[in-house]
């Protein structure tokens, strides 16, 4: 298995940076290694570059308390390591996740902004409001929890980890190629190797970028109002095909 060092070399290598069988000095490996968290760090920021979702262990909601603060900083939630760039979903449980209720309203600004009575307790939230404040974002509740005895558990984007040179590479099929082509990307942006820059090398960075975040592809789920569709072949619609009769595709 590579490590991080070995993709640095590599890319230096196959730019003629550095000789084929000659060790990258301390200098480049750093600058390497550097781009290379910049990288991950701008992945963490575009939802197609994450390849799963991680689930909490549940945890108490605390009473009287809105927003619950989740993140690494004292936050009211202790559910994450680092403050989750988005949270995709919330359920609650009162039997410490043996059973769980069905998942909360996930909201948005314009929805808890037109709450008349935000204040609103009980047991149960049914609604949630993410903001995704630093260094801890910020959880709104509707209604505002009243039992320490429930708990949630919060299913949120993973987080791309920095990493250091003597890391082992630890990543989904596909991200390999698209960090080393990326990483050639970014070296021949910079002004002293700006002379190995070429059309193939964007081309091979971004082809390789699809190839990886095109696993993390979501298909929408899309529902009617109705219990089923009426006689005469109704029309429906596949999010990522367009509308289509039951007669056939037209």
């Amino acid at each position: 298995m590579a490590s991080i060092s070995d993709l640095v070399t590599s890319a230096l290598r196959e730019l003629g940076i550095v000789g084929m069988v000659d060790t990258p000095p301390a200098e480049l490996s750093a600058l390497g290694l550097d781009l290379i968290n910049r990288t991950l760090d701008e992945w963490n920021a575009v939802r197609g570059a994450i390849y799963a979702d991680a689930f909490s262990t549940p945890v108490a909601l605390t009473p009287a308390t809105n927003p619950h603060t989740i993140g690494p900083s004292g936050a009211t939630l202790t559910a994450t390591t680092s403050r989750p760039v988005s949270i995709e979903g919330i359920r609650l449980t009162a039997d410490n996740g043996e059973t769980y209720f069905p998942p909360l309203n996930q909201r948005d600004a314009a929805w808890w902004m037109g709450l008349g009575a935000p204040g609103t307790t009980d047991p149960y939230p049914t609604d949630f409001y993410y903001d995704p404040t630093w260094p801890n974002g910020a959880i709104y509740f509707y209604p505002e929890p009243s039992s320490a005895a429930v708990k949630v558990q919060i299913r949120y984007r993973v987080v791309l980890a920095q990493v250091a040179l003597a890391d082992t590479f630890t990543m989904p099929p596909g991200y390999l190629s698209a960090l080393l082509e990326t990483l050639k990307e970014k070296l021949t942006g910079l002004p002293m190797f700006a002379s190995m820059s070429s059309g193939t090398i964007k081309d091979d960075a971004r082809n390789a970028r699809a190839r990886a975040f095109g696993n993390n592809s979501r298909r929408a789920t899309i529902t009617t109002a109705d219990a089923g569709v009426g006689a005469g072949g109704a029309g429906c619609f596949d999010i990522t095909l367009g509308p289509y009769s039951l007669m056939g595709r037209g």
